[in-house]
C-alpha cells in the first residue's frame, strides 16, 4: 500500500523491527556482546539521526517487540480466540490488563478465569471449574468472539472497505494516536 507521508505533520511513525529474530540469529552461536547487539544499536543510531525522532526526543515512537514462536507477532490469547476457542486465563496480566485495547473490560464474556494462586495453593480444581461453564454459556462465549472479539483481533485487507467493524490495525492505530495527543 503506498501512500504519500508528510513526516514532519506525521503523529506516529512505524518501525518494523523485530528484536526476538534479531536476538534468534546470534542465541545460539558464540560471538561477542557486541555482535549481539550491533543491530539494534545501529537501529537505534538511525532513529537517532532521524529529525521525527529528535523532535519529541523519541517520546512518539513505540517499540514492539514480540516472543518467538511459530507466529512472533501474535499471542497465545489472540491465537485462541482467533481459532474460537475459549481461553482460560490464569494471570489477568497476560491478557486482560496487557491487551487492554483489543479486550473489553468484561473478561467473562470471552474466557475462563482462573485464580493462579488459587491453584496453586490447590483451592481449585481446573476440570471441575471448567465443567461449571453451561453450554449455553459455552455458545454464547463463542457466539461472542466471533461476533464482536474477532474483527478487532485481525488484520483487514487495506484495499477492503470495512464500515461494519474496525480490525486490529485501526484499533492499534487509533489507540497509539490518542495515548501519543494525551502524553505530548
Amino acid at each position: 500500500m503506498e501512500v504519500p507521508c508528510k513526516k514532519q505533520l506525521a503523529k506516529l511513525f512505524y518501525v518494523p523491527f523485530y528484536g526476538g529474530m534479531d536476538v534468534l540469529r546470534w542465541h545460539f552461536k558464540n560471538v561477542t556482546e557486541h555482535l549481539k547487539d550491533v543491530l539494534s544499536i545501529e537501529v537505534l543510531k538511525w532513529l537517532g539521526s532521524k529529525q521525527s525522532w529528535r523532535k519529541n526526543s523519541g517520546k512518539d515512537h513505540v517499540f514492539v517487540l514480540g516472543k518467538i514462536s511459530w507466529d512472533f507477532r501474535r499471542n497465545n490469547k489472540f491465537a485462541s480466540l482467533v481459532s474460537v476457542c475459549i481461553p482460560v486465563i490464569f494471570d489477568p496480566y497476560t491478557a486482560y490488563y496487557q491487551y487492554a485495547w483489543h479486550l473489553p473490560e468484561d473478561h467473562r464474556s470471552y474466557s475462563v478465569y482462573i485464580n493462579k494462586d488459587d491453584l496453586k495453593a490447590k483451592k481449585v480444581n481446573v476440570i471441575k471449574k471448567l465443567m461449571l461453564v453451561t453450554i449455553r454459556e459455552r455458545k454464547d462465549m463463542r457466539s461472542y468472539i466471533v461476533h464482536e472479539l474477532l474483527p478487532g483481533l485481525v488484520y483487514g485487507d487495506p484495499n477492503a472497505n470495512f464500515e461494519r467493524f474496525r480490525d486490529a490495525f485501526d484499533i492499534t492505530m487509533d489507540s497509539l494516536l490518542h495515548k501519543i495527543s494525551k502524553n505530548l
